[in-house]
């Protein structure tokens, strides 16, 4: 996370505590605990409605997914630690049914010199950093990745770290089940960017007139190298203009309604 996301989030959940102890009463609070990443960003407490969740995004590019996926014995698979399920089942779905993902598995085995029936592509830096050794013969290494993207460069292919793109996706549905399913708590409010929006249905703080997050984008996936390591990166990220602006805030400075007034 980057110094401007974390003192963003800090800030709308000041906001926000002063925002629900008004509408609450004093003994209501929002707060930015410290805790995983399994867990959305800030937490409201507020007496009689329990405690609620608001995931806070600080514009509507974000990405607003973050799981991994691998290839391993010719198809894409998730963990089962994986923090959404439905996004990384969807995500592993788009990449089995592409036939420029399948493509490039191919060209990428062909490079490596790894039969491509057996090429494991890991997104965890345990397994990358062990390629060669006795049980990770097939696993293509740092070296390997950073190598073949830059043979693509000589080659003037016009190809790019993307692997795959689903367009016109929505968004909207699969980041609700992801909010709602796939975090350790459910979140049901949203702030992003200057706007408000309710996660699914629920509205356990009974904001009135607040819409429902929702809309449409590509969905893709990027090869990210790291230093020491690759990572196998979906693209969560909603398009703008397909994303219904919300008359609500609980941005800092924000000109707009207070949801909870």
């Amino acid at each position: 996370m980057s110094a401007a996301s974390d003192k963003y989030e800090k800030d709308v959940a000041a906001n926000l505590d002063r925002m629900v102890k008004r509408a609450f009463g004093r003994s209501a609070f929002a707060e930015r605990p410290s805790l995983p990443t399994t867990y959305s960003d800030v937490r409201m407490t507020v007496p009689g409605k329990g405690k609620v969740w608001c995931e806070v995004k600080m514009n509507h590019t974000d990405n607003l997914s973050n799981t991994r996926v691998y290839y391993k014995n010719g198809e894409w698979k998730f963990s089962d630690k994986a923090k959404s399920k439905k996004a990384a089942a969807e995500t592993c779905r788009i990449l089995n049914e592409s036939k420029q993902t399948k493509a490039w598995v191919k060209d990428l085995a062909d490079f490596c010199a790894i039969d491509y029936k057996s090429i494991w592509i890991p997104t965890t830096s345990g397994p990358i950093k062990s390629a060669g050794k006795s049980g990770y013969e097939d696993v293509v290494s740092h070296k390997m990745m950073i190598d073949y993207f830059d043979d693509l460069k000589l080659k003037k292919t016009g190809a790019t770290q993307y692997i795959v793109e689903e367009p016109g996706y929505d968004i909207g549905d699969l980041v609700t089940i992801h909010y709602l399913e796939g975090k350790s708590e459910p979140a049901y409010y949203m702030q992003s960017g200057d706007d408000f929006y309710k996660i699914g249905t629920r509205n356990p703080l009974g904001c009135k007139g607040v819409p429902k997050f929702g809309g449409n984008g590509n969905l893709k996936v990027r090869i990210g190298l790291r230093t020491t390591y690759y990572e196998v990166q979906p693209e969560i990220k909603i398009d703008p203009s397909s994303l219904k602006e919300s008359r609500f805030s609980v941005a800092p400075g924000s000109r707009k309604k207070n949801p909870f007034a």
